[in-house]
């Protein structure tokens, strides 16, 4: 129950068109941008990423990263209004920039032929399918796990024992991008420094306040 005696929801009411929105606009941005890159992509693995096998197997954890960003997203929502709008403009940023390397140097690598018939091998067939070779650096699936990973750490709302588990699942994310073969080293370190650069940039911008306002009025149109 809530202060006020209201049974409190389990996704915030105040959470709606934001998540809305700005998942809509960014992921429209992130398809756009592969086909916009300028010049030829740069290939970025070395020595120590042609050592890495491929795993198809580990493309159950690549996919499997949605259910865990969605149920991280719900719980900083649970924060409180203030946390929640810092976590929707640190990711606005984050992703805006992402895609604006995207354009200005893009990445790509070379993917290993699928010969097996298994389904993890079906798995990986679908993600080559629909994910191009493209958008590497840096990588979205690093950058949006720790940004969903961070704002719970040190939370007296969430279990402590959960954090754990949230820090263990992006490791197990981050090597997903690797074994499934699509990302490099590279591409992980720099999407978690996109992740924190961008919840700081939010805590020192008045952005997040924007956006708690403009989606406030969106909310009271819409839901209310």
């Amino acid at each position: 129950m809530s202060a006020n005696g209201k049974k409190e929801r389990f996704i915030p009411e105040y959470t709606y068109s934001s998540f809305i929105i700005c998942l809509s606009i960014c992921g429209t941005m992130y398809f756009v941008t592969k086909y916009m890159g300028i010049g030829a992509p740069h290939d970025l693995a070395n020595a120590c990423d042609e050592m890495i096998p491929f795993i198809p197997a580990w493309s159950v954890i690549y996919l499997g990263c949605y259910f865990f960003w969605a149920f991280n997203a719900v719980l900083v929502a649970r924060e409180g209004k203030k946390k929640w709008y810092r976590f929707v403009a640190a990711y606005v940023m984050a992703e805006f920039f992402c895609c604006a390397v995207f354009i200005l140097f893009p990445t790509t690598m070379p993917r290993p032929e699928i010969t097996g018939s298994g389904i993890f091998d079906q798995l990986m067939i679908i993600v080559y399918s629909a994910d191009l070779p493209y958008n590497l650096l840096p990588s979205i699936h690093c950058m949006l796990s720790w940004l969903v990973t961070r704002p719970l750490l040190g939370s007296v709302r969430v279990p402590g024992w959960y954090q754990v588990v949230s820090v263990f699942a992006c490791v197990l994310i981050f090597l997903s991008t690797l074994f499934t073969k699509q990302h490099v080293m590279i591409d992980i370190p720099t999407g978690i420094l996109v992740a924190e650069a961008a919840l700081y940039a939010a805590g020192i911008l008045p952005l997040a306040d924007w956006f708690e306002r403009l989606f406030g009025r969106i909310d009271s149109i819409i839901f209310k």
